[in-house]
């Protein structure tokens, strides 16, 4: 018992049995070591409302929580028990909790409040935790950046003839301060978390053994307190000797793109390059978006302009922007049709999505320019004026500037293209 009074008064005056200086602690343990000394108390520190991140945002509240626990080993009941918790910025002692015995707890954590954190702030902050038989420390730095908001490194990739039993991952990552939480969805429905590896900033969907009801259309979403974002839509198909003919178009369009980078070829060529299994996102600083207005809608407008290629040529494109980027009904009606482009991939019959740009403002989807204009207004303009006679006649309503082989050429084109749509989104026809 006299032993305990001494060793607590010299505790009391700051004498050398624990030094009061983080910096020129030796005598404590360090957290990793404190394995090898079962009597040091165990330490965790960490910042309460980041507790995951490398990098914290500026300008947010945060706690720097320093938390002690009774040691592995003791003499007597309650004497492994934590009863003082020292912190330090760069060194320097800022807080003190307890210091007496009588302040011993079983857990004892001492917090640090810093409001609206700035970069004074930086630095490497630390703690010291003692009991009756010893010291244990620990330490963190603290890096701090301009909060932004998810933007995503790694989209998941499409996984098309998957066979029956095989086994098949989907990634994405995203970047963002504070760390983004990743929310996965199968056909707009919430994956549930149990299926998942990872929430924060990387995150893996894993099917160990892919069956008949995994088919559908995945993505995810990305949430800080800066904003969100959404992932590319990846397909899961399973395979049949249907999709043979299609791995083979694939396979001749990857030959193609093997030539030599400065070859020249047609902008057809180009586009079906650009469709194969990839990230839609394209370089902003390889668009030009020109003031020729094509078209405007209730929520958005269309433009000329024109895409750069690789080999120094430009494609022409459409340019399709919101009118209210702040709209966020605009904004999930734009981006739920870039994912129904991606899903139908290059078709001859339909106008293709050459690209977009979503991780800046504004944002901008990027189709294919179609040079001759809507069909619609392509038919009525052919539409020949008839006499009051002449309605009475039979298939007045075909009478057309257009030839019949140009009239039968048209319903061909929209038929196949309807039929490739129905054979790429089936689920999403609907017929009323």
């Amino acid at each position: 018992m006299y032993r305990i009074r001494i060793y607590q008064s010299l505790l009391l005056f700051g004498l050398s049995i624990y030094p009061d200086c983080f910096s020129s602690a030796q005598l404590c343990v360090k957290r990793e070591d404190v394995y090898k000394t079962p009597k040091a108390p165990p330490v965790a520190l960490h910042i309460s409302e980041f507790p995951d991140d490398d990098v914290i945002p500026i300008g947010y509240n945060i706690t720097i929580a320093c938390i002690g626990n009774s040691s592995k080993e003791g003499d007597s009941k309650n004497s492994e028990q934590p009863f003082w918790i020292q912190l330090f910025f760069n060194s320097i002692k800022v807080k003190t909790c307890g210091g007496l015995y009588s302040d011993r707890q079983e857990s004892k954590i001492c917090k640090l409040h810093i409001k609206k954190i700035s970069k004074n702030h930086s630095g490497e902050y630390g703690c010291i935790v003692s009991n009756r038989f010893g010291c244990t420390t620990a330490a963190l730095s603290l890096d701090l950046k301009e909060p932004s908001k998810p933007q995503f490194y790694t989209h998941p990739i499409s996984r098309n003839n998957i066979l029956t039993g095989q086994s098949v991952n989907f990634s994405c990552e995203a970047l963002g301060i504070p760390k983004p939480v990743i929310t996965w969805f199968k056909d707009g429905r919430r994956v549930p978390k149990d299926e998942i590896k990872g929430i924060k900033a990387f995150s893996l969907l894993t099917f160990e053994s892919v069956e008949r009801q995994d088919q559908g259309r995945y993505w995810c979403l990305a949430n800080n307190n800066e904003g969100w974002n959404r992932s590319n839509v990846a397909n899961l198909t399973e395979g049949t000797i249907a999709h043979l003919r299609d791995e083979q178009t694939v396979l001749e369009i990857q030959a193609e793109a093997d030539r030599d980078e400065n070859e020249v070829f047609d902008e057809e060529t180009y586009l079906r390059e650009m469709g194969i299994d990839r990230n839609w996102q394209i370089p902003r600083e390889n668009l030009e978006i020109t003031d020729d207005q094509l078209g405007r809608g209730e929520f958005g407008m269309v433009n000329k302009g024109f895409y750069m290629r690789r080999d120094g040529s430009k494609l022409p494109v459409a340019v399709k922007t919101l009118i209210d980027n702040n709209n966020q009904t605009q904004r999930l009606a734009l981006i739920s049709e870039m994912e129904t482009l991606t899903s139908v991939g290059r078709h001859p019959n339909i106008v293709s999505l050459v690209g977009a740009c979503t991780f800046e403002e504004p944002l901008y989807v990027v189709i294919e320019f179609v040079p001759g204009g809507s069909l619609d207004k392509l038919l009525h303009n052919s539409e020949v004026q008839r006499s009051i006679e002449q309605e009475d006649q039979p298939y007045v309503n075909i009478w057309s500037r257009l030839t019949e082989r140009e009239l039968l050429q048209i319903a061909s084109d929209i038929a196949n293209g309807m039929m490739h749509l129905e054979s790429k989104l089936a689920s999403d026809i609907l017929i009323s």
